[in-house]
This record gives structure tokens, C-alpha cells and sequence, in this order.
């Protein structure tokens, strides 16, 4: 066998190298060099993510019988609730697990990426799990589910500052004036950029709040968290979060409770001292916390909704004015026997050549019938045939076919025709990941399949799409979402190198 020196490249370098690779390709680097073997087996050992019990304690056992070579590279732990098992954590198995992991997390002392399930329970079943969890110093991203207030107040003397935070809270909760007042003081969160908040809400309808009155405590009383940017809700119901997150730029709502649009926002909801510019949610119902405040909306950079615009007149998403927007189409979205598609006219005002809006991204299903794309653009045309886009996205969900797919080319050409304002054209085919109930991060689900990216040219007195690659074509994706862009609402002085 070689050494890593019989390679030309130290052990640095090496380091380098398979920090950019998956663990299954430096599993299997670290049996071709005896030299290599040491450095590929720590970055195999620097990632564990478990969904089983069996999976879960074998690690363990694993890490555990030679920590000082095993659980110190691990810097990500990922644990599902099934590996803790569904059981009732008063039982000695459970509280077994609750020490192995105690034992796992005092030997890691490295994680700087940690999720954990049923906190509430662990930290009532082993004390040593909130106070090993406390002394871990280099944390940058924490997730903690099944949160409550004993949760709360071990996260609130944690010596890390991480710069993303996740928190489910957990059933049956405590109120929601307790938990938003802990949250608002939380010393997590004092360097957090990135907030992600899920279940925070009454435990029923008797005790949902209705009006700001209902919350216990008065705002002055609650804390502020000024460096979080980016702000992201799932199952929540109403809370202040406006005044708790000042400094919100990008807000994520996802599946929220009734009483969220229930809610009598005049006082909680967006000022303009809030620095908004993209927003991504479920519908523009979603949006009252945002427009309940005054006549002054948000005037948005990005918007983002998971179904289609309201087709009511006075809709608030037609007066952000987004300059990138992006929805979702499903078959129920089909125009039916010559009618016209009801979200043709709400799109309509979006694309007004007096508006701001100048990249439309459209996810649309095309099951069972694999020339839907043609069809979506036909209905899609006469929205956006006198608009000023410069940039139009489509991704078509056709399942796991998409070599079976017709029609492709001629919708780019349809675009390049008769858009005459567009000046590049990406189109997406394959098929959408479905998303976790409890997953992180986005609305919008991932489309798993082919992306091409082309440039509208004018060519001997007609247009003409030629192929970019992928990389050219996200560069001008992000120059569209930049500031520099909203500023100009023009391609203006833009060179695609």
C-alpha cells in the first residue's frame, strides 16, 4: 500500500480532500491506502445519524470503547425519536438509553452540529444530559424537540452560542405567555442567526389567544433577540414575533395553526422598523401578520407561496410587489372546459409592466399526463406575454419519467417567442421529494431531476434560447434575488461570463 507521502500531498491536504466527499466514498478511500486509512476513517466517524434503538445503542457501544480515537472526531449527531425508543421513559430501559447518550455526548466534546429528540424526557430521566449539554463549547447548530421548560432553562445556561437554532415545543405545553417569554430571554439564542420555532401554540382552543390582551405579559417585559435574520414558524399559533425577532430579513411560515389567521394582529403585527424582504408561505392568508398593521406593507425582494396567488383584487401579496415570485400549480389548478384558470388573473396584476415583479418561478404538476408542460405555458401565456420578466422558471413535477416527457422544447420556444421582454429560461423536469412533517428548513418541496438554464438571444430578426450551463444559470439566479438587481430592476450592465 501507499502512505498518504507516496501521494504527493500531506496529511492537511488530504484532510481537505475528503472533507468535500460523502461518508460511503471515504469509507471505502480509507481501505485503499494505509496512509489515507486514519484520516478517511475520522471523517467517516465525524458524522452519526440514527433512526433505530439497535442502531442507536451498537454506536454507542462502538464510540464509547475508545473514545479518545472514536466519539472525539464525531462533530455531527443527528438522533430520531425512533432510535430512544416509543416508550414510557419511567421504564430502566429508557433511562439506559438516557445514560448512554449522556455518556456518548461527555466523550464528543467536538459536536458542533446536534439534534435531539423527547428533551423534556431526557433531561427528567438523566440529569447528566442537560449538563453535559450545557459544557459543550463549540455548537453552531442545535436542534431540540419535545421542548418545554425544563428544556428552556438548561438551553438558557449553555456555554455555546450557536448560530442556528431549532425549537419544537412539545404537548401538552405550558402556555404559550410562558413559553414566549422564556424564548424571548433565551441566551441561546444571543448569537443565533437563523430561529427556526415549531409547535408553539395553546394546547387547545379554550386557551388560544385571540387578541394581544390575552398574553400575560406586557411586551416591555419580553426580551429581544437582535441577530436573528432569518426566521422560520411550522405549527405555531400567534406570538409576538415581531418584537421578540426585530431584525427578521427572511420569515418562513409553514403550516399554521387556525389561530394564527384567527388572530387580531393590529398590534403585533409588521412595522416598518422591521427589515422584511422574503417571505415564503402557505397562502396569503398567512400574510395577516404582516399587513394587519397600518397601509404600509412590506415591499418584498422574494415571496414565496406553497399554493397560488389570491384571486381577490385587494390581495396582499399583489402589494408587496415582489420582484421574485414563486408558487405552486396542482391539478386542481387545471382550467376545466374552456374556462379560464383562476389564477390567471392574480397573476395578472403581478406581471402589470407597471409592477416590479421580473423572475416567476412556477412549480407545476404534469401527472398523469406527461404533455402537461405545453399546456401550463399556453395558460400561462397571457399573463406574462406583455410583462417586463427578464427571467422565467419552470419545474414540472412528472414524477420519476422525466426522459419520457414531451413537449420541452417547444415550451422554451413558445417562451422565447412570445415573451419578448424574457432574457433567460430555465426549465426543470423530474419529480418532488416528498417533505418530512417534522423536516427543517424549506416550503418548497425539492424537485429531484434535470435543470437546464438557457439565454434568450435575438438572432437574424427572430429570438433564439441557447444553452448556459447550470453554473452560468445560478449566477444569474442569484444576481436576480440580489439587492444590486432590485435597485435596477434591469440586466443592465450584467455580464454572464
Amino acid at each position: 500500500m501507499q502512505s498518504v507521502g507516496d501521494h504527493g500531498l500531506n496529511e492537511d491536504v488530504w484532510t481537505v480532500i475528503l472533507a468535500f466527499t460523502q461518508l460511503d466514498d471515504a469509507r471505502n478511500l480509507s481501505l485503499v491506502s494505509r496512509g489515507i486509512h486514519p484520516i478517511a476513517r475520522r471523517i467517516v466517524l465525524s458524522s452519526a445519524e440514527f433512526s433505530k434503538q439497535n442502531q442507536f445503542v451498537n454506536a454507542c457501544t462502538f464510540m464509547l470503547d475508545d473514545p479518545g480515537h472514536r466519539a472525539c472526531w464525531l462533530r455531527k449527531l443527528d438522533i430520531n425519536v425512533g432510535a430512544l425508543g416509543r416508550h414510557s421513559w419511567q421504564t430502566a430501559g429508557a433511562a439506559s438509553l438516557a445514560t448512554q447518550l449522556a455518556a456518548l455526548l461527555e466523550a464528543a466534546r467536538n459536536i458542533d452540529t446536534l439534534s435531539l429528540p423527547s428533551m423534556e424526557d431526557l433531561v427528567s430521566a438523566e440529569p447528566r444530559v442537560g449538563a453535559t449539554l450545557i459544557s459543550l463549547t463549540r455548537l453552531q447548530d442545535i436542534a431540540l424537540f419535545g421542548v418545554s421548560s425544563r428544556t428552556l432553562d438548561v438551553a438558557n445556561k449553555m456555554v455555546s452560542r450557536p448560530s442556528q437554532v431549532c425549537l419544537a415545543f412539545v404537548s401538552p405545553r405550558a402556555s404559550v405567555s410562558e413559553h414566549a417569554f422564556l424564548l424571548s430571554h433565551l441566551a441561546l439564542l444571543e448569537r443565533a442567526r437563523r430561529a427556526e420555532i415549531m409547535f408553539l401554540d395553546a394546547a387547545d382552543s379554550t386557551d388560544e389567544l385571540k387578541q394581544p390582551s390575552d398574553l400575560d405579559v406586557e411586551l416591555p417585559q419580553l426580551g429581544q433577540h437582535p441577530c436573528v435574520r432569518e426566521l422560520s414558524l411550522k405549527w405555531c399559533g400567534p406570538f409576538p414575533m415581531f418584537h421578540i425577532f426585530p431584525n427578521t430579513q427572511i420569515l418562513r411560515m409553514r403550516r399554521l395553526n387556525a389561530s394564527f389567521g384567527r388572530f387580531d394582529w393590529r398590534t403585533w403585527a409588521w412595522t416598518e422598523s422591521v427589515p422584511l424582504i422574503d417571505v415564503k408561505t402557505d397562502d396569503d392568508d398567512k400574510l395577516v401578520c404582516l399587513t394587519a398593521g397600518g397601509p404600509r406593507l412590506p415591499v418584498l425582494r422574494r415571496l414565496h407561496l406553497r399554493w397560488n396567488p389570491c384571486p381577490s383584487p385587494q390581495s396582499p401579496s399583489d402589494r408587496m410587489q415582489p420582484v421574485c415570485l414563486s408558487f405552486m400549480l396542482y391539478r386542481a389548478d387545471v382550467p376545466l372546459y374552456g374556462q379560464v384558470a383562476h389564477w390567471l388573473e392574480p397573476l395578472r396584476r403581478h406581471t402589470a409592466p407597471s409592477g416590479r415583479l421580473r423572475y416567476l418561478t412556477i412549480s407545476a404538476r404534469c401527472l398523469p399526463r406527461l404533455d402537461m408542460p405545453s399546456l401550463w405555458v399556453e395558460w400561462l401565456l397571457p399573463a406574462i406575454r406583455e410583462s417586463q420578466l427578464v427571467c422565467v422558471k419552470l419545474k414540472f413535477d412528472v414524477g420519476n419519467r422525466p426522459r419520457e416527457v414531451a413537449g420541452l422544447d417547444e415550451v422554451r420556444e413558445m417562451l422565447a417567442w412570445q415573451v419578448p421582454s424574457l432574457r433567460y429560461i430555465s426549465i426543470a423536469a423530474g419529480w418532488h421529494r416528498l417533505e418530512h412533517p417534522f423536516a427543517r428548513d424549506d416550503c418548497e418541496p425539492r424537485l429531484i431531476g434535470e435543470c437546464t438554464w438557457w439565454e434568450v438571444r435575438e438572432v437574424g430578426g427572430g429570438r433564439r434560447a441557447e444553452l448556459i450551463s447550470c453554473a452560468a444559470g445560478q449566477r444569474v439566479e442569484r444576481y436576480l434575488q440580489s439587492a444590486e438587481f432590485e435597485e435596477k430592476l434591469s440586466l443592465d450592465g450584467f455580464v454572464l461570463t
